[in-house]
């Protein structure tokens, strides 16, 4: 059974550091380290900002997912898979957060809108940037014992720095869309 980069994994009754009841994502089994790096994304209750120049100053923002990573012996996630304790799930389009934006046309949402600082595609554009050198040094990054000081070192020193927590973020959503994409052109 092979499992690819992006594929939702649960333990229904839970295996060694896998919680029953949370949907990881695959992102690596590294024939080096011999460990499975999973995500998760930790969904943070929204919280009340203020402003000072805004137009409207006291509001609740939805906040990020925070990704945590988990790591397996290979050995172990191998055993899991082949006796059902780890289950794979259907990949989907759009990570859980934004499937409500499936299939909306943001082209014409942009349109619709009045002094648009900047597109959505541009925003898009940006983040796919920002994360273009950590992508084509994937395996590397995950096959560190500390692939997080890595992704926030390369954070701080864009320019401008990007935030840490956003740009690991991206790198983790985007990661596993860039490797099927890769495939599908091989």
């Amino acid at each position: 059974m092979s499992i690819a980069a992006g594929t939702p994994v649960v333990a229904p009754k839970g295996f060694k550091n896998l919680e029953a009841g949370v949907t990881y994502y695959f992102l690596r089994s590294s024939p080096k380290t011999e460990r499975v790096t999973l995500v998760d994304f930790v969904v943070r209750p929204p919280k009340k900002v203020v402003y000072a120049k805004a137009k409207i100053p006291k509001r609740t923002v939805a906040q990020l997912p925070l990704p945590v990573l988990t790591r397996l012996l290979r050995s172990d996630w191998e055993d899991a898979i082949w006796a059902g304790k780890v289950l794979a799930g259907d990949r989907k389009s759009m990570p859980p957060w934004l499937e409500g934006l499936e299939g909306v046309d943001l082209v014409a949402l942009d349109a619709a809108r009045r002094d648009v600082a900047k597109s959505h595609q541009d925003r898009i554009d940006e983040k796919v940037y920002s994360i273009h050198a950590l992508v084509n040094d994937a395996e590397n990054i995950l096959d560190n014992d500390e692939p997080e000081k890595l992704i926030n070192r390369h954070a701080r020193i864009q320019t401008p720095p990007q935030n840490e927590t956003r740009l690991r973020l991206n790198f983790f959503v985007c990661r596993p869309a860039v490797v099927s994409f890769a495939s599908l052109a091989s």
